[in-house]
């Protein structure tokens, strides 16, 4: 399955349409692509991004002819992804991937992730959601039953949220300043 819900997409939308308003070339990262589906809910939005996706499911950049939308595919496993230190991304999307590892590799990952951007949102189902392995094997939710109080308590940075019945969404701050250059340390 590599379809996601429909809660919070409208919410992420706004959110990064607004955050990234005046910036020429923003740069996303969209971890777990799937189908695209930040790729089609945000393209026509922006101005001139240049999206990186990460993948770890081969089969699903040929189906899905990711190759033909994102700027950079990268078929790796974003638990063991390490961007080089000049990679930098205005936006980095965790949709619908936090729950297909532990919650200690989740943290993990968020950590290393946050180092390279100016903001970070996770997309996550926030109630008991099981689900197993189809085709592909890293389908598998690993810790299902995730909720807001959790997810509020783990991860520390969050400046926005929308929580709706099985999702919830969360944007965090990274630890840069991409937008807004002049306000960098």
């Amino acid at each position: 399955m590599c379809n996601s819900s429909n809660e919070g997409k409208e919410f992420t939308l706004r959110y990064i349409q607004r955050y990234l308003n005046n910036i020429e070339s923003p740069r996303l990262l969209d971890v777990g692509v799937g189908q695209g589906t930040y790729y089609s809910l945000l393209n026509q939005h922006l101005h001139h991004p240049f999206w990186t996706g990460i993948e770890i499911y081969n089969p699903y950049i040929e189906r899905f002819r990711l190759r033909e939308r994102y700027d950079q595919i990268l078929n790796i496993d974003v638990r063991t992804f390490t961007p080089d230190h000049k990679e930098t991304y205005h936006v980095i999307l965790c949709g619908d991937v936090l729950e297909h590892m532990t919650k200690e590799q989740a943290v993990a990952t968020v950590a290393r992730l946050h180092k390279h951007c100016d903001i970070l949102v996770i997309s996550i189902p926030i109630r008991k959601w099981p689900q197993h392995a189809d085709e592909n094997p890293w389908q598998e939710h690993v810790k299902d039953d995730w909720t807001t109080q959790d997810v509020m308590q783990t991860f520390d940075t969050i400046i926005a949220s929308e929580v709706g019945t099985g999702v919830g969404v969360f944007i965090t701050k990274g630890n840069l300043n991409l937008a807004n250059p002049e306000k960098n340390d």
